[in-house]
């Protein structure tokens, strides 16, 4: 028996153990496609576009030197990084401090480890280089974010508790997430259609044994036609893969984000997307859901200028380069009936529309305009049809 033969066994070994004893855990790392590399100390995890089937790159050599209830802690830790999107969450964060801050989220307090098998209730789980690995201190609240965990590490960089941790060894490699190209909101539906597959196989396990999925078994992802999927994450979705940055250039004045050391450029951004949002005021709008809409807005509004459209039969107003934040000093107001064929038309008449519009309506228009060659986003709260061109998202009443 080869090497590389050995640790997969190995590897299916634990497997074979969560799916009996964490199914929730044992569904996750049925949808793991196990690629054996060098390049990398233990293992290391990405997603893939478009497909629920998760990368898990893995040392033979490693894996070789652990039991199996340590590399049941190693497997835990990957499928908990997948399953908070930790990889698309780093925004421009410094990529170590990052790593550190998801690291302490995922193995909790070293008193009271995350991870780990425990084998009887008097014994402590089983976690391999449990000595060495990162985990949150007394001093911080046990329940924190990583990006709280991240602010709190900037803001403490040189206190004691702190001090070793350049020397602390990281349970995964973080290095496949520089590969990784999916943006949050394609990561949140990918890991919402897992959550909702992995809650209908603990049911059904839990009744009638386990279930046997097959190997190489895909989960199909149905974009803007999903109910079990929110509606602002498929808006959130359609937002970012419609105002992606368009280019970059390197420039000397921006400092390189994973190398920053003098005369290695950065990279800058060169040109913002325009996104037209134009808001129904025909009757009366439910604030709590405006609030979502421009809570979506305002994550894409970092890379684009925003204008607003206020519209009913007639015009109610433009406002170039709005401030997403201020949506609350707005009276969204207006009489009966909505021609949103009209507020389109207005936008091309006027020369503004660029990249994107994306409209907020309750549906009952008097007509849609016909297809344009301009991207158009319709949020429809209710169940009224929307146009029959781009994209339609439907909020429950």
């Amino acid at each position: 028996m080869n090497q590389q033969t050995e640790s997969n066994e190995r590897i299916s070994d634990a497997v074979c153990v969560l799916l009996a004893h964490r199914p929730e855990i044992g569904f996750i790392l049925l949808q793991f496609d196990f690629i054996p590399t060098t390049s990398i100390h233990v293992m290391g995890v990405r997603l893939n576009n478009n497909s629920t089937r998760i990368t898990c790159y893995y040392n033979p050599t490693t894996i070789d030197q652990l039991t199996t209830e340590e590399i049941i802690a190693v497997l835990q830790h990957e499928v908990a990084h997948i399953m908070q999107c930790h990889c698309q969450r780093i925004a421009g964060r410094d990529p170590k401090r990052w790593n550190i801050a998801c690291d302490m989220v995922v193995n909790g307090r070293q008193s009271s480890p995350r991870i780990g098998l425990q084998t009887t209730s008097e014994t402590p789980p089983i976690i391999p280089f449990a000595d060495r690995l990162v985990w949150i201190p007394e001093c911080l609240d046990e329940d924190g974010t990583a990006e709280e965990y991240y602010d709190f590490l900037a803001d403490h960089r040189n206190a004691f508790v702190f001090a070793n941790l350049g020397d602390r060894f990281f349970l995964d490699d973080h290095s496949p997430w520089d590969n990784d190209s999916i943006v949050t909101a394609d990561a949140e539906v990918i890991v919402n259609t897992l959550q909702n597959q992995q809650m209908k196989y603990v049911r059904g396990w839990s009744r009638v044994g386990i279930e046997t999925l097959g190997e190489g078994r895909e989960i199909a992802i149905e974009p803007g036609e999903s109910k079990s999927v929110p509606w602002n994450v498929l808006l959130r979705r359609q937002l970012y893969s419609s105002t992606k940055p368009r280019s970059r250039s390197l420039s000397y004045m921006k400092k390189n984000r994973r190398r920053p050391v003098f005369g290695l450029p950065g990279n800058r951004r060169l040109q913002k997307h325009v996104v037209n949002v134009a808001i129904d005021v025909s009757g009366s709008v439910d604030s709590m859901l405006l609030g979502l809409f421009f809570s979506e807005i305002e994550r894409v509004s970092e890379n684009s200028t925003i204008n607003l459209l206020l519209w009913d039969t007639t015009h109610r107003g433009f406002y170039p380069n709005f401030d997403v934040t201020q949506w609350k000093s707005h009276v969204f107001r207006g009489g009966g009936g909505t021609d949103m064929e009209a507020a389109l038309t207005w936008l091309e008449d006027n020369d503004h529309v660029r990249d994107l519009v994306v409209l907020f309506t309750d549906g009952e228009v008097m007509g849609w305009k016909k297809k344009s060659p301009w991207q158009l986003v319709t949020v429809i709260f209710g169940d009224m049809p929307g146009p029959d061109w781009g994209t339609t998202i439907y909020i429950d009443r």
